[in-house]
């Protein structure tokens, strides 16, 4: 009885966490899915040439789309003080700070504290981070209210809400999401020097959940340097069955999800076959739960099979589509397998998320 206990509360945790994180990205769904859409036509109309990337048209349809990608942690901050019934004005203040880094020129990459060296242009495009501050926040917030006089708090609390908020955000907050990154890096490369299926398998299984907590920023600049000084890289195929494995358990749901989210349902499905998984993941699969496990399972096998059989991309990209197959295309490489694995990774998870993801009312 006891033990039936402690795993109803675990289970009931767990949901209420997937409730918090649903909570928090489902407000945006539709714009992140139409901001999906618009680049992707501009990534199509790119490729075959119709514009060029200084067209005016381009250059609109690039502003528009990316720009909320760009400042997603503004919107994720205004969500999560609305979930946890924080300030929003401080929240996206918060926000707005750990991006600042990122758009200012005079900015350092890093700074130096109690000898450590704090790369705090790594924080902007991370989720943890963002969401973690602005729930410290209300609790230090509500410190100061109950500390400082009626007659200063217009200013003083929101003033030093933000500094006591900015010191743990870029001292211990960001440093710890940054460092989970790193440390998922270090696992994969130590996982791929012993076996690359099991180094596939493991980055495969993990990425949909890095996609969650937005902590794969961090792990796409090792990607980079691969490129860089080998010519190739191995973690970005993975990632493209980690997209296929969430499109495919999407799609699965189409005719298992409620019918007034059937339409939702349907329209994260474009954004995610060009490699914005954002829509598909908090709006379907982490809803409900099934279709996201499912396609981290489809991801793994696909993961594990496309590195064991060597595929490789030769030019680095942030965002893994069926229109990059193309820089798969080098010495000891196929890009006939990649495209085969990606299809068989989406019809696992596809049919998966179709037979096992049935809702019970």
């Amino acid at each position: 009885m006891g033990k039936g206990l402690s795993m109803n509360s675990e289970v009931s945790g767990i949901k209420k966490i997937i409730n918090i994180i649903s909570d928090i990205f489902t407000p945006y769904i539709g714009v992140l899915a139409g901001a999906g859409i618009l680049m992707a036509l501009n990534t199509v109309l790119l490729k075959v040439d119709i514009l060029t990337d200084t067209s005016a048209l381009s250059i609109i349809l690039l502003a528009v789309s990316s720009g909320v990608f760009t400042l997603l942690p503004v919107f994720i901050a205004y969500t999560t003080a609305k979930v946890f019934s924080s300030n929003v004005y401080i929240a996206v203040a918060i926000a707005t700070a750990l991006l600042y880094p990122l758009t200012a020129t005079t900015m350092p990459d890093t700074i130096q504290f109690i000898g450590l060296e704090l790369g705090i242009k790594g924080y902007g495009g991370a989720v943890i981070p963002t969401i973690l501050a602005v729930w410290v926040s209300g609790f230090i917030e509500k410190f100061f209210e109950r500390v400082i006089p009626k007659v200063a708090q217009i200013v003083l609390v929101p003033a030093l809400t933000l500094l006591m908020s900015g010191l743990v955000t870029f001292f211990i907050i960001g440093p710890l999401g940054m460092a989970l990154g790193s440390s998922i890096s270090w696992v994969y490369s130590q996982a791929y020097n012993f076996s690359p299926l099991v180094a596939g398998v493991i980055l495969g299984l993990l990425f949909p959940f890095t996609f969650v907590f937005g902590i794969h920023w961090s792990i796409l600049p090792v990607a980079m340097i691969n490129i860089k000084t080998m010519g190739y890289d191995t973690i970005l195929p993975i990632m493209m069955m980690a997209v296929f494995g969430q499109f495919g358990a999407a799609t699965g749901m189409i005719r298992n999800v409620p019918k007034e989210d059937r339409a939702l349902t349907i329209s994260t499905l474009i954004p995610a076959f060009f490699g914005i998984t954002e829509p598909a993941i908090y709006g379907v699969n982490l809803k409900y739960g099934k279709p996201f496990i499912i396609g981290a399972i489809a991801s793994a096998i696909g993961g594990g099979v496309i590195s064991f059989l060597g595929v490789k991309i030769f030019q680095f990209t942030p965002i893994m589509s069926a229109l990059y197959y193309p820089l798969f295309i080098g010495p000891n490489s196929s890009m006939l397998m990649g495209i085969i694995i990606s299809l068989v990774t989406f019809l696992l998870a596809f049919i998966g998320s179709l037979i096992l993801g049935k809702i019970k009312k």
